[in-house]
Formats: C-alpha cells, structure tokens, sequence
C-alpha cells in the first residue's frame, strides 16, 4: 500500500515517501517481542492530491493512516487472543463457502447446458456423454464439500469447546433433526459414501425438446431437473440399482428405496439438501456467536470507537517495526476480522458495510 500521510499522534501529520507494510493475522512472537508501540488507527484516503516530487510514489493515490490511540501491551494480548479466536472460526467457515460454491456452480451447469441446447437442439453423438460426465463431476464435488464440512465442523467443535459442549450439542441436534425431517438430507448422507465407493451419481441423463416453451426452472417438478426455453434436462438414478451397488444404506433409507416405483430425480433433492446444509450452518453460527460473546464485543468495541473518532475510516491495529532516519519505516497492520464479525452479527449495519467494502 503506498501509504505517504500518517498521523499516529493525533498531533499532526508526518509525509514519509517511502513506507513498506506488511498485513498480518498474528505476527511472529519474536516479532512481537520486538514491536513494543502499538496503536488502534483508522485507514482511509488523504483529502490532499498526491504529491508532484521526483519520487515515483508520489505519482500514487494517497492513503491516510490516523492513529486514535496507543494500545498496551497487556491489553494487545488480550486483542490479539480474541483476534485469533474470530480469525479460526471465519477459516473454518471456508469449507461451507466451497460447498455453497459448488451448490451453485451446479446449478450454473445445468442452465448453460439448457442455454447451449437452445440455440442449437441438435444433439451429437459425443454430447450426452459430455454432459453426463460432467454432471457426475458437479455433483461428487457436491457430496465431498458436503461431507467435509459436516465432518471438519464436528472435529473443530470438539476439539475447540470439548465433546459435551453447547455448539456441538447444538450442531448434533440439528444434523439429527434435517436427517429426522427430510428424505433428501438422510439420502444424499448415504447416497454420498454409494458414489465414494461404489458408483457415480448419474444413473441416467435425459433431454427431452418441446414445441412450446417449458415453465420456468423455479416452478419446475420433482420429475424433472431444469428447464430453459423448449428444453428439459433430467438427472437420476434407479433405486433398484442402488440396492443392488451397496449395502449400507440403514434401515430408514433402505426402507424408503425399497419403496421406490420410479427413478428418483437428483436435482430437486440437492437443492432441499442445500437448505438442509445452510439451516445446519445457520445454527453453527448461532451457538458460536454465544460462545465468542466476549471476543466479538471487545472488537466490536474497537471498530466503534474507530468510527467515533475517525467516521468513514477502516479500523486496523498497526505496530512498529523500525524506522530510519525518519524517511523509511515498516509497521505491521493487524487487521480486524470484519467477514467473521459480520457473520457473527448479521443485523449489525455499519459491520455488513465495513466487511462488503473490505472484500
């Protein structure tokens, strides 16, 4: 960043040509050692214009650092532990993003195969085997982001807040209740350790073209997966088959197959399985923001008084390096996990627009 406007003492303003920073979660704790000047400070843009030397970062958008006050070292040590704390339960988060990524990504495949369809309906030989393949391929990634979220998250909690917690009593509970509740969620539990072991998702893939135009995707039936303009496209598998692949399907799902006349269509049971997955995180994130109480407050407590004394401005926490000779210098920006915060405390305004203008 070429920062060249900085006011760490609320005093006036010292022009440096040249600063090297480094951004930072958690620095070294020989590093922290070292860096004994701490200050919470805001981040935002210079009102001057940049300036006209000789010096090419002169030529830069200028950047405003304002400090706002100096930070202990006792009380950095208790930032820096509930820094921590939000920064693992955001890292954590990750495998639902992969896995609501590949919900939608899914869904983006099979409109622009419809798409594709539509501008020309004539299907070659090599086509329906292209788009079987890749269905297969969407959809295990669907199945392994879904089955490496639930099983992390069980890990994480215990390992974080113990076996007889309240976030994983809460966790349990719900997993429990979309298996109870939903034949989608209880099916494609099982029907992800079928395709780990034993077969691929796609049993069968038809496309069948209309002389009129099909209803939209969001009103389509569970007979059918998607539909664009004159064409249907539809995902699944004979239950018959799966009985015969694999044996450990559970009584309650094994039941349910055996009762099974007709193919069962996929496409409809992975979107009921990914309200299933959002209401489990949903809860996740519920107990977790009883558990960081303490943490999120004392951050949030900082990002305000940010916004108090320097509105508009992002907060971050910056320690010093060295310096030399007054021109050049290296600080450590220990930023604020805003995204976690957020999520955290999704009806907090001014959070949601600090962690979107952050991105």
């Amino acid at each position: 960043w070429p920062f060249r406007k900085i006011d760490l003492t609320r005093g006036g303003n010292v022009i440096l040509r040249r600063l090297v920073g480094r951004s930072t979660h958690d620095a070294p704790k020989e590093s922290r050692r070292r860096m004994g000047i701490y200050r919470l400070s805001g981040i935002g843009t210079a009102q001057d214009p940049a300036g006209q030397g000789g010096d090419p970062t002169d030529q830069l958008p200028t950047q405003l650092i304002k400090g706002v006050r100096a930070i202990e070292a006792d009380e950095w040590e208790t930032i820096n532990t509930a820094f921590r704390q939000l920064h693992h339960h955001r890292s954590k988060d990750h495998l639902f993003w992969i896995y609501d990524a590949n919900a939608a990504t899914l869904t983006r495949f099979l409109d622009l195969s419809l798409q594709t369809m539509e501008r020309d309906p004539k299907v070659g030989a090599d086509q329906p085997q292209i788009l079987c393949a890749e269905a297969n391929r969407h959809m295990l990634n669907l199945l392994g982001s879904m089955r490496t979220f639930l099983d992390h998250t069980e890990t994480d909690l215990k390992r974080r807040f113990g076996k007889d917690s309240g976030p994983i009593a809460a966790f349990k509970k719900e997993c429990s209740r979309q298996y109870d509740c939903h034949f989608a969620y209880r099916f494609l539990s099982k029907f992800r350790n079928y395709a780990q072991h034993c077969g691929l998702p796609v049993g069968h893939i038809s496309v069948t073209s209309y002389s009129q135009p099909r209803p939209p995707s969001d009103r389509q039936s569970t007979s059918r997966s998607r539909s664009f303009g004159h064409q249907d496209i539809t995902l699944s598998v004979d239950p018959r088959n799966l009985l015969e692949d694999f044996s450990d399907w559970g009584p309650k799902v094994r039941a349910e197959l055996e009762r099974r006349t007709r193919k069962i269509e996929l496409v409809s049971l992975f979107r009921q399985l990914h309200r299933s997955v959002r209401t489990i995180h949903a809860r996740i994130q519920q107990s977790n923001q009883r558990v960081l109480r303490r943490e999120i407050r004392l951050a949030n407590a900082l990002v305000r008084e940010v916004y108090t004394a320097e509105p508009g401005m992002f907060p971050t926490i910056i320690s010093y390096a060295d310096s030399t000779g007054g021109r050049t210098a290296r600080f450590t920006f220990h930023h604020f996990p805003l995204r976690a915060m957020s999520g955290l405390l999704p009806n907090d305004e001014w959070l949601q627009v600090l962690s979107e203008a952050a991105r």
